[in-house]
């Protein structure tokens, strides 16, 4: 059995539980620990993503004595690209030559015609300028793959960067960015050729959906035929974009928000193409810099990195490396992962909790006295057929027909063409629901509610959140939270739209509805109370889902581990203690103030500190567990307390 003294030991004794309960739980690891020079944040996830790093440098080093005979070829060409990515002396020596041939083709831009084929080629190659598309899921057919198309094309993260006046020397501060990347790659007029992209970009923002209305799946729901968007968009050219993209046989598509298409065809009619190639070139630029020589990776690093995130230091190359490696290959790299690190032990005793946690969960939505019988029998519907997936793929992605280039960066975009294909492939067929979005070696997890599954890589699955030898306890605080987390999901205000089979249909009654949303609006004003930074403010409304994730994951595990808990003490705390004090593990970190602001601006996770105190705030369990009175801080009565599910 798992020493637990670690939860002491990040303890700080002289606060309270019920006074500041991330402070009292992990205060002591917070005043012990400082934030290395090549991280913007640094706690429990960028922990075990470091020691991640270490056991795929040491399969990238020599996959081949890693991988099966079936997997030789695939184990060459991962070794290839991870050596041309740290062979920095000839990433130097080629400088720009790689990347010619793509620059060549925006100077060559003369029409509208010619401007539609090149974003087309671009979107091939994962650089993705003024829109972006993609195969989906019909959201009311999640059995049929469509084409989608979103609103995009910025290369700052949200909308308020470009329109916001406290982001006003943000924008100063890009512009200069864009001049001294046009400079590094010998653009003439490189000053103005920043400002036209900032103005382009602007003009795209003006138009583009705010991060609380892109949450709505409804209003975001817009199916239409090829012929309809020629109609709403008439000016950029779709033909020829959907021919060079490999979507020809392209007859559905859902266009996420219509009026950012009406206007960008607007300006594609209005903008000379000279300052489209000017565009155009930044956003191939920004999309491949980290490909490229060093003076193009440290001016992208001095502005998202140190200005945007206050990252003092540049990660070093080895890990850079293996970080492009899992973004372009990370399954081929995962398969291989598995096999050395990922025990069947671990993946069945996280089963086990799954199992659990679903019968938990069937309980409490039986006990609501909010719901409905009708609504909690579509619920229960839901959770029985929700697909759960734990460590890797059953069936593996085929790379037999990505190959190397002659460069880091065209292996890379090799790797971005063959998944381009892939995913064009998928439109006009059935979903294949055996595929992941995320790799064995992701240190996370989702909830995907067109496919109604949760997914749990096996990357997560090691401490602080789950201990192969480790009492219930602490698992069930640390990866039972994340697996209830993630259940949750599928009945948080965005999931709760979609039905058993992934469908966007409204399965709930009218009343059901309005108690729900009358508890979430109690939820966003206790988020939108607090204040990280001076000045600004949580967004309740923008961090609902995950909040309401969060409270629901607790509430969940908890009361699955009571059914498993022999209530023992061990290093003095109960069951319960041990649980929360767990959870909080997880949710350890430091973070630079420049990183905490992007995230209040474009993250909807909740900063760590408010993802632990106000859903504990709000558990009659907490204040039980650690005997916590009406006078402390974090008492809440129970009229007041926000309880969904």
């Amino acid at each position: 059995m798992r020493d637990t003294s670690l939860l002491a030991n990040d303890q700080n004794s002289t606060v309270q539980p019920g006074e500041d309960f991330y402070e009292y739980a992990i205060g002591g690891w917070l005043k012990k620990t400082s934030i290395p020079d090549d991280y913007s944040r640094w706690g429990s996830f960028e922990i075990l993503i470091e020691e991640t790093y270490k056991k795929l440098n040491e399969i990238l080093k020599a996959p081949e004595t890693v991988a099966d005979s079936d997997d030789r070829e695939l184990a060459t060409k991962i070794a290839t690209f991870y050596r041309q990515g740290i062979d920095e002396a000839t990433i130097e020596k080629q400088s720009l030559a790689p990347l010619q041939p793509y620059l060549k083709k925006i100077k060559a831009i003369k029409s509208v015609n010619d401007l539609a084929e090149v974003v087309a080629e671009l979107n091939k190659i994962g650089v993705h300028p003024l829109f972006s598309f993609m195969s989906t899921p019909d959201a009311k057919n999640s059995k049929w793959v469509i084409g989608g198309l979103g609103q995009g094309g910025l290369g700052l993260f949200e909308k308020n960067y470009y329109l916001a006046k406290e982001t006003e020397e943000i924008r100063k501060k890009y512009q200069q960015h864009i001049e001294r990347m046009f400079e590094l790659v010998g653009e003439a007029d490189a000053a103005k050729k920043a400002e036209t992209v900032l103005v382009i970009e602007t003009a795209l923002a003006k138009s583009s959906r705010s991060k609380e209305d892109l949450r709505d799946p409804l209003k975001n729901y817009n199916k239409m035929q090829r012929r309809q968007l020629v109609d709403l968009a008439p000016e950029f050219h779709w033909q020829e974009f959907f021919l060079k993209v490999g979507a020809d046989n392209l007859i559905d598509i859902d266009v996420g928000q219509p009026e950012f298409f009406s206007v960008m065809s607007d300006l594609v009619g209005s903008i000379p193409m000279n300052e489209w190639r000017s565009y155009l070139t930044w956003h191939l630029l920004i999309g491949t810099a980290d490909l490229l020589s060093k003076d193009l990776v440290n001016e992208k690093f001095d502005f998202y990195g140190r200005i945007l995130s206050g990252q003092p230091k540049i990660k070093e190359r080895l890990k850079r490396v293996i970080i492009m490696m899992n973004a372009h290959i990370g399954e081929g790299i995962g398969k291989l992962f598995v096999k050395k690190y990922f025990p069947p032990s671990a993946k069945s005793r996280a089963e086990e909790l799954v199992k659990n946690l679903i019968v938990t969960m069937g309980e409490r939505i039986d006990n609501l006295a909010w719901m409905s019988a009708e609504t909690k029998k579509e619920a229960r519907k839901k959770l029985a057929a929700i697909d759960v997936k734990i460590g890797h793929p059953s069936k593996w992605i085929d790379y037999s027909a990505w190959q190397t280039g002659d460069s880091y960066l065209e292996t890379a975009l090799q790797a971005r063409r063959f998944e381009w294909h892939r995913e064009m492939d998928k439109i006009g067929k059935s979903v294949d629901k055996t595929e992941w979005l995320m790799s064995p070696q992701t240190v996370n997890a989702y909830f995907e509610p067109l496919k109604n599954e949760i997914v749990f890589p096996a990357a997560i699955l090691q401490p602080p959140f789950f201990y192969d030898d480790a009492d219930d306890a602490l698992n069930y605080g640390g990866i039972g939270s994340v697996i209830g987390h993630e259940m949750s999901h599928g009945f948080d205000d965005q999931g709760r739209q979609y039905d058993a089979n992934g469908n966007l249909r409204d399965w709930w009654s009218e009343e059901d509805g309005r108690r729900f949303k009358e508890s979430a609006q109690n939820f966003v004003s206790q988020y939108a109370a607090t204040s990280p930074l001076p000045g600004l403010k949580l967004n309740g409304e923008f961090t609902l889902g995950e909040n309401i994730a969060d409270l629901g994951g607790l509430c969940v595990s908890l009361a699955a581990l009571r059914k498993v808990s022999d209530e023992k003490l061990i290093d003095g705390f109960t069951p319960e203690q041990r649980f929360f004090l767990s959870y909080a593990q997880t949710e350890k970190c430091l973070i630079r103030d420049e990183r905490l602001k992007m995230q209040i601006l474009t993250d909807p996770h909740s900063p760590s500190k408010y993802r632990v105190n106000i859903p504990l705030g709000n558990m009659q369990e907490f204040f039980e567990a650690f005997k916590i009175g009406e006078k402390e801080a974090m008492f809440r009565p129970k009229r007041d307390c926000v309880n969904i599910w």
